[in-house]
Order: C-alpha cells, then sequence, then structure tokens
C-alpha cells in the first residue's frame, strides 16, 4: 500500500483539535450494519484465511475554521470488548497484526500501533499502554466515520506501515533499552573513525545518555542519534531543549531539527547548538521554533561535525500555548460505544435445496451448530482441495458414487 490513501473532501481528519467518538454501529446504522460491516470484513487485506470478529466505529469532529489533511492522531489503547475502559480502544489482547483501519467505503489505510516505549508494533499482542495513530483528512466544521478491525487469528500483518509517524515521544532520557541502542533512537555511524554509543557515563539525569566520538582529523559528518516522525501541529510553536557536554571538541555541537511532510522532509530545518566551546559541562540549550504551515511532522538529533567527543541527554519537545490562544485544540475526548460483533461466516454453505443430498453425505446442523450441507456433481473428487473451505471449521464432504 503506497502511503496514505486520500480521501474526498469533507471525509476526515485528526489531530490536536480532533474530537473523536467510538460510536455503537447498531445505533448509526440501523438495521443495515450488520451486512455493511461484515461485507467489508471480507475485502480486508491480508486474511490468511480467517475472519475479523469484532469492529467498531471511530468518528472524527474537526471543529475548526481550518482543513486537516492526512493528521495524525493517538488513539489510546485500553480494556476489551468484555470490559472496555471509556476512552480507548477496546485492543487489549488482540494481535496487531489482526488491526485493519478504513473508511466507510472500504477503502483500507495505513496506521501505527505504538508501545508505551513509542516504539512501532507490528506483530504480537496488544498491550495495556499501547496506542493506535491514524491519518485522517477532514474538512473545517465536518464529521468523519471510520472503522476499525480486529480478532482474526490468522490474518498476516498489514502490509505498510502509516509513514512511521507517531505522537508518541519516546524516550526522551535514553533510560530504556536493551543491546547496544536505546529504544526509540537509532545511530547513523558513517565512517570507522567515529562511533555512537549508549553509555553510562555521567549522565546528565538518570542513569545513561548517549556518547559520540570523532577521531582527529576525520572529514566533518551528520553523526547522530536521531528519532523521527513525531507528529506536529502546522503554525503551532514548540519549545525544544536538550542537554549536551564536551571534551576536545573542534567544530559545532548540539541539536538538530527538521520540520517537513511526506514528500519534503526538511521545509525547515533549524540547528540549535554552538562551535565556540572545547571543554564544557552539561550544557542546557532551548529554543521555540514555529512548525510551518505544510509541516505535520518532525525529525531531531545529536549534533558533532567536527572531531572530539560529546555526550548527550534529557530531551524535551513542548507544544507552548500563546496567550488567549484556545486550549480546547488539545483537547481529544474519545467515546467509547458498544463493540460490533461479527458472525463468523459458514465454511461450508447450504444448496437451498432441503432434499438434494445426491452425491453428497447429509450432516446433521444441529449438531455442528451451523448449515453444513453441500452437493457435489460426480465429476468433483473427495479429494479435492477447494480453498474457501479450508482452515479449522472444515467440514469434510463424503463423495458417493453416482
Amino acid at each position: 500500500m503506497r502511503g496514505v490513501r486520500r480521501l474526498k473532501q469533507g471525509a476526515i481528519a485528526l489531530g490536536l483539535g480532533a474530537a473523536l467518538g467510538l460510536g455503537a454501529l447498531e445505533a448509526a446504522l440501523g438495521a443495515d450494519a450488520t451486512p455493511e460491516i461484515r461485507a467489508i470484513s471480507q475485502r480486508l487485506c491480508r486474511d490468511g484465511g480467517g475472519e475479523w470478529a469484532q469492529a467498531f466505529e471511530l468518528f472524527v469532529e474537526n471543529a475548526t475554521e481550518r482543513d486537516w489533511s492526512e493528521r495524525a492522531v493517538e488513539i489510546p489503547i485500553a480494556g476489551t470488548p468484555e470490559k472496555p475502559v471509556d476512552g480507548a480502544a477496546p485492543l487489549v489482547g488482540e494481535r496487531a497484526e489482526s488491526v485493519r483501519f478504513c473508511d466507510s467505503d472500504g477503502v483500507e489505510f495505513v496506521f501505527n500501533i505504538i508501545n508505551k516505549g513509542g516504539e512501532t508494533v507490528e506483530r504480537g499482542e496488544i498491550g495495556e499502554g499501547f496506542a493506535l495513530t491514524i491519518p485522517a483528512t477532514v474538512a473545517a466544521k465536518s464529521t468523519a466515520r471510520y472503522l476499525v478491525f480486529a480478532g482474526n487469528d490468522r490474518a498476516t500483518a498489514h502490509p505498510d506501515q502509516y509513514s512511521q509517524i507517531r505522537r508518541r515521544l519516546a524516550n526522551l532520557d535514553f533510560e530504556a533499552g536493551t543491546g547496544d541502542v536505546p529504544s526509540g533512537w537509532r545511530f547513523d555511524v558513517d565512517g570507522a573513525d567515529r562511533s555512537m554509543r549508549w553509555v553510562d557515563e555521567n549522565p546528565f539525569s538518570g542513569r545513561k545518555c548517549v556518547r559520540c566520538d570523532v577521531a582527529d582529523g576525520a572529514e566533518p559528518s551528520w553523526i547522530a542519534a536521531r528519532q523521527g516522525g513525531v507528529a506536529v501541529e502546522p503554525g503551532r510553536k514548540y519549545r525544544f531543549t536538550g542537554r549536551v557536554r564536551g571534551e576536545n571538541v573542534r567544530g559545532t555541537v548540539g541539536w538538530y531539527l527538521h520540520f517537513g511532510n511526506e514528500e519534503n522532509s526538511m521545509i525547515s530545518a533549524p540547528l540549535l547548538g554552538f562551535s565556540d566551546k572545547t571543554e564544557f559541562g552539561w550544557t542546557e540549550l532551548s529554543e521555540v521554533y514555529s512548525v510551518p504551515a505544510d509541516a505535520n511532522r518532525l525529525e531531531f538529533g545529536t549534533v558533532l561535525r567536527g572531531t572530539g567527543t560529546a555526550w548527550f541527554d534529557a530531551v524535551e519537545i513542548e507544544l507552548i500555548e500563546e496567550p488567549g490562544g484556545d486550549s480546547s485544540k488539545n483537547v481529544r475526548p474519545f467515546r467509547i460505544g458498544e463493540t460490533f460483533a461479527i458472525p463468523a461466516t459458514p465454511t461450508v454453505y447450504p444448496s437451498g435445496a432441503p432434499n438434494a443430498t445426491r452425491g453428497a453425505e447429509r450432516f446433521e446442523p444441529a449438531k455442528l451448530g451451523l448449515a453444513v450441507e453441500k452437493t457435489l456433481n460426480s465429476t468433483e473428487s473427495a479429494n479435492s482441495a477447494v480453498p474457501q473451505y479450508a482452515g479449522a471449521r472444515c467440514v469434510l464432504i463424503r463423495v458417493a458414487s453416482p
């Protein structure tokens, strides 16, 4: 799936300032809810031969005067359909592979599931405290309707993700993780004469920080520990704060920020740092930045464009509330309605003729809990593979001689 599928004008969009509701399907769709949802569920990608067992509606209201385009919204995940939690999607315990997200016409969209550490989850069980990040496009003063499906134990992972965009910042103090790289970060190192390491050497706070070493005589480069795909609000102001200390530094040291969108990742690229110090203890660098009107995401990371050793720690990113501004722009109220259960499709369908049993053994539906009669003509083999009948609920049919 390529990027994010575009919706027609007035369909939907999400982000800060969105009012979201997860409504009861019966209430919104009446008697037509079951056939509509079931029909869409049978067209979802990568079903693995299984079926989706549940769905819920997601309504998003753009109450502002400004149209939104592919705005990111993070929906908290908590509870289950049996034990829902107010204000959260009931997806705990579901397999991440089984989640699908689409519009009312069944057009699928990419999405992300994010764990508590801010990392994208493609496979495995969804836990409490995770979040579902979705894109949406909605005209000003409009409401959009989406559908979220889950509960297919055979589904394989969705083929794409939402451009790695997320609202949840990950591990800004470098404390969490296993192995050689702190969770939520990536290290970019482009030569043998330089390195980036996760260390416990006199951090600004906590137990850990990152260390960058560039050997004397090395060519300047953009070696960095970085994070990307963080959703930001176009036109809003954010304060970025980061700490750095250094030894024998020659060159520029500090932090970089890239504000962009899916087509252009560097609409704006400010650098927060200095180049006039060689030896210095922990130094706080902080600045307020305005997000360009056509940007919706942020990448940020460390800078040592020169030589020497620098340590980095304790990032903070804060949305600035302007005096007299509408604080309601940052509120996204959720309302969870009833989860919609999708009836299982019988693996073998009735023949439509109660007495048409010639050529097949008839099973007693009452014993199986579903209609299992099917007539095969004499040219079909008893060993024929019929893909749509494969699976855990498959009923074997004994073919009699004509």
